[in-house]
């Protein structure tokens, strides 16, 4: 796919040349892929924000069950400073 300014510089050239109303049809053309891919680019983005938010609800799990493990550390240390 042709990026824009690859279009204008087309559309430009195009402007001099005998066959106008070709090019003007052939750059619409290739704008309104761009919107296709621009469209499918924020599905993609938006799936994204999803993977996010459940990795951070991943993440907040994580932290929970890592302060658990600390209380049962300290507990543990308690326990054998008591054996000693």
């Amino acid at each position: 796919m042709k990026d824009e300014s690859q279009c204008v510089e087309d559309k430009s050239q195009c402007i001099r040349s005998e066959d106008k109303s070709q090019c003007i049809i052939k750059c619409m053309g290739d704008k309104s892929q761009c919107r296709e891919d621009k469209s499918k680019y924020r599905e993609d983005k938006s799936q994204c924000r999803e993977d996010k938010s459940q990795y951070r609800e991943d993440k907040s799990q994580c932290r929970g069950e890592k302060s658990q493990c600390r209380e049962g550390k300290s507990q543990c240390i308690e326990d054998k400073s008591q054996c000693v």
